[in-house]
């Protein structure tokens, strides 16, 4: 019953704010659902399909029901494990010698490595080396995971109270931390247990003086069609507040979306919230910096990068890329399939079925 009062509710909003009546949106709704996209009520509402304007091209959108035939279509299951298994992507990039961020430690109860990085399988072995041999700031985060869970952005060490300083001002004991970073996950094999323990990286300083001290990465696609790989879109996920993690999480942290333009790396359109809240080209609320306008720092640099590392997993033809832009250039943070589809069409405004040209 509450989920069908919320439907109704919005539709109301929709009423009054869009001209549009319930009975015209619920046609909509049900055409849309039974289309190729098999977009639901809320990817309606969300991606303001209500829209005059929007409406025209409501067909070319996807929803999550779909996402996986899309990859399905392009990208071959073998391959798919590059992009889970963050120790096999970060050794990848090395053969391939591409950008990634240090690693100063791996936790694994079954000693896995990268690189020259120690691995450690106990909590007191962990902790000895945050006491004493840790570089901060850093950042960690499961090997295997996604949408930012279990990541910890650590900025010092105080060893009078024994506790990591984290970014946001909290603090966490070291002894919690360690058993935390090696506990093994009771759900799943304890081979898919570990984590990830990495350099933080500081944004270009252009960057930061519009956005903030934390990284507000790239989320970049591409499509390798026939034997050469072309960049379809790009989006800005534009970190707030102490988010530390840039995910948008469909607006609820207060991160916000910009979409940008491909071949000069200007950002055309900047999205806070979705739907009937959605606001768009508005200030940052952090430093009052306008951001539609702004030209993301080393945008060739970050486009020759991504296509080059295009060819790490060459059965992988759609593929969603997530790139840090530092002073020292872009770094590669991610590599994705299946990749949150909704962000580039809420930035773009436009479905994905449009930018793949079927």
């Amino acid at each position: 019953m509450q989920m069908i009062a919320g439907l109704f509710d919005k539709m109301s909003r929709v009423r009054s704010v869009a001209g549009r009546s319930r009975w015209r949106q619920f046609l909509d709704m049900a055409r849309l659902y039974r289309g190729r996209g098999r977009l639901g009520p809320s990817e309606y509402f969300d991606y303001r399909l209500f829209d005059a304007g929007q409406a025209v091209v409501a067909d070319d959108y996807a929803g999550y029901k779909v996402s996986s035939e899309i990859d399905k279509k392009w990208n071959a299951y073998t391959s798919w494990i590059i992009t889970g298994d963050k120790l096999l992507f970060y050794s990848a990039l090395d053969g391939f010698r591409l950008p990634r961020p240090e690693i100063f430690a791996v936790t694994h109860p079954i000693g896995r490595h990268c690189g020259m990085a120690p691995c450690f399988s106990s909590a007191s072995s962990l902790a000895a080396f945050i006491r004493e041999g840790m570089t901060y700031p850093f950042f960690s985060k499961p090997i295997f995971g996604s949408f930012g869970r279990g990541a910890y952005n650590a900025t010092g060490y105080d060893s009078a109270s024994d506790e990591l300083i984290l970014a946001q001002g909290e603090r966490r004991p070291v002894a919690a931390f360690c058993d935390e970073m090696l506990e093994v996950t009771r759900k799943r094999n304890k081979a898919l247990s570990g984590n990830i323990i990495q350099q933080a990286l500081t944004p270009h300083p252009e960057i930061e003086r519009v956005c903030g001290p934390n990284i507000s990465g790239v989320r970049v696609v591409l499509l390798l069609r026939d034997t050469q790989p072309e960049m379809l879109a790009a989006v800005w996920k534009i970190t707030t507040g102490d988010n530390f993690v840039d995910n948008f999480s469909e607006g609820k942290f207060g991160n916000m979306l910009g979409n940008v333009n491909i071949e000069t790396g200007e950002i055309m359109r900047v999205q806070r919230g979705i739907g009937i809240d959605m606001e768009e080209d508005v200030a940052h609320p952090d430093t009052g910096e306008l951001l539609t306008g702004f030209r993301l720092p080393d945008w060739d640099r970050l486009k020759e990068t991504c296509l080059a590392a295009a060819t790490i997993a060459p059965e992988l033809r759609f593929q969603h890329w997530d790139v840090a832009l530092t002073g020292d250039g872009p770094v590669l943070l991610e590599l994705n399939v299946q990749g949150s589809l909704d962000l580039v069409q809420l930035a773009a405004q436009k479905g994905i079925y449009e930018f793949l040209g079927s």
